[in-house]
């Protein structure tokens, strides 16, 4: 019985170019792959927006995401929900500054329609 012979692997040869080959594979101090294109998801956004804009896919869409919510509720938030929504938020007042609440119903006639003008000014 003749011995078989193990053949070399080409990871370890590094000749054969492949996926995997020592030759490939990142070296220190080179740029990896091309990544992701630039624009890519906002491509994708605007896909989807042009296929949503027909109606019928639209209730299509509708339909196939209260499945999801139906099957598993928890499951929808943290597939499809929350990765769609912004991972960070700043709010501010106004003018740019900290958030006030006021108490509407401790402000006299005259206080109430400032306060009236200078929101309507600010959300024109």
């Amino acid at each position: 019985m003749a011995k078989e012979q193990k053949k070399k692997s080409p990871l370890k040869t590094g000749k054969t170019g492949k996926r995997g080959d020592i030759e490939t594979r990142f070296k220190p101090g080179q740029p990896g792959g091309p990544g992701r294109p630039i624009g890519g998801r906002r491509k994708t956004l605007d896909s989807l927006d042009a296929m949503l804009a027909n109606e019928k896919n639209l209730i299509k869409f509708e339909k196939a995401l209260q499945d999801e919510f139906d099957k598993d509720p928890l499951k929808f938030w943290k597939e499809y929900a929350f990765p769609l929504l912004p991972r960070n938020i700043e709010l501010t007042g106004f003018d740019g500054g900290p958030i006030e609440t006021i108490d509407l119903t401790k402000l006299n006639d005259k206080e109430l329609d400032q306060y009236i003008k200078y929101t309507k000014k600010a959300n024109s």
